[in-house]
């Protein structure tokens, strides 16, 4: 066990990837932040939970349709140049947001069109941050490296809602917009840092033949064809409970923007937790299945959950079976993929993951205004548990079967 810790944290050895790591850290914390207030934003602006929907499925919306192109253009186009120009266009969407809000101008369809900007930003920023990482550590240590920044990420998921929901009810959602707009700079002077490589493409960049030049190899690999599947049905029906939580807190729990950021946190936790423990113990046999599973009967006792701290410990688990599923299907991808098709396979996981969000969103958010928001959730658990049993069916892989 003492040599698996060791190989979890072996990537913050090497500088360039610790300036990044704690740039990373920090601006994640932002955006959590953000996520929180803007959702509370919107149904304090609305009291609808259609609305949540729509703001979900325009966050994520770019993803659905861009990701998959954005992977081409990383894997041909500099890392740190487009980088530096997502963190910068960063900036600039939070602190605008953080005005009208501030100033009392904000109106709903102003935070629409934001959330908007942001998908459309986060769609180049995911792959070219994700595949930066082969810049900054040996691949040896990649395994490490996603690892790292994962429980980063969950972590802010952790802490940063908790904050969000003290300061949205002290001081209101426009100064969690400013905090991210300035989290943004530490992960800018951490790209900047770091020495830009001169390297010449070495094919001449066509969008569609390379698009599906990725796509084919996914599809041909039994492996990742079936990981790629079970993520997208924990993004579609596993996640849009995220999308539901400011009403699960307002108009089931009865709580307030505090409860909501401690829903968030609990999620956070559990995440952060199933991060940790892939980056231990490494990927193992089985981790989806269970994952998965386990994911459906934790949302399951979210549905039937009448007080906070039920819903608090059904979110745990939830944050935790989510996080290894996706820690076992990152690594897998980023340590195995071939180097030219890096940014293309990794666009096609957070496409999938991503872009299923939307869907998931609407679709939450459409049941949620009908039929009740523990029903939606409800039915949400049922599809993760049945697309877990399916999984124990036996797959062909296409290549082989020609």
């Amino acid at each position: 066990m003492k040599t698996s810790w060791r190989s979890a944290f072996r990537a913050l050895r090497h500088p360039p990837f610790r300036r990044y790591w704690v740039g990373w850290a920090i601006s994640v914390l932002g955006s959590w932040m953000q996520t929180l207030a803007q959702g509370w934003l919107v149904f304090r602006l609305t009291n609808s939970a259609q609305a949540l929907g729509i703001l979900s499925a325009l966050r994520f919306g770019p993803s659905l349709f861009g990701l998959p192109f954005a992977g081409v253009l990383t894997d041909y186009f500099p890392r740190r140049k487009l980088l530096i120009f997502t963190q910068s266009a960063g900036i600039f969407q939070a602190g605008l947001l953080a005005f009208l809000t501030l100033t009392g101008q904000v109106r709903v369809w102003h935070v629409f069109i934001l959330a908007l900007v942001q998908g459309l930003i986060d769609t180049v920023d995911m792959p070219s941050r994700q595949s930066f990482q082969v810049e900054l550590v040996p691949v040896a240590d990649l395994q490490s490296a996603v690892s790292l920044n994962s429980t980063v990420f969950n972590a802010g998921r952790l802490a940063g809602p908790a904050l969000a929901g003290l300061m949205v009810a002290e001081a209101g959602e426009g100064w969690c917009f400013a905090l991210n707009a300035a989290s943004f700079v530490p992960f800018l002077l951490a790209v900047l840092s770091v020495q830009e490589k001169a390297s010449v493409p070495a094919q001449r960049l066509q969008v569609i033949p390379q698009l599906l030049e990725g796509l084919q190899f996914a599809w041909q690999h039994r492996k990742v064809r079936k990981l790629l599947m079970a993520v997208l049905v924990t993004a579609v029906f596993g996640l849009s409970y995220s999308t539901l939580l400011p009403a699960l807190a307002s108009s089931v729990l009865g709580t307030d923007a505090r409860g909501y950021g401690l829903l968030l946190a609990a999620s956070g936790l559990g995440a952060m937790v199933g991060s940790l423990g892939v980056a231990a113990t490494g990927r193992r046999r089985g981790t989806v299945f269970r994952s998965q599973l386990l994911l459906g009967l934790s949302l399951a006792a979210l549905a039937l959950s009448k007080g906070l701290f039920l819903a608090c410990l059904a979110l745990v688990v939830a944050g935790l079976s989510v996080a290894a599923q996706l820690a076992t299907t990152n690594g897998y991808i980023q340590t195995t993929s071939p180097d030219h098709l890096r940014a293309r396979l990794i666009s096609l996981y957070i496409w999938v993951f991503s872009g299923g969000a939307p869907l998931g969103g609407l679709l939450a958010g459409f049941l949620a205004e009908r039929l009740g928001v523990p029903v939606a959730i409800g039915l949400g658990a049922g599809l993760c548990v049945a697309a877990a049993l399916l999984q124990l069916l036996p797959a062909r892989d296409v290549q082989s079967s020609r």
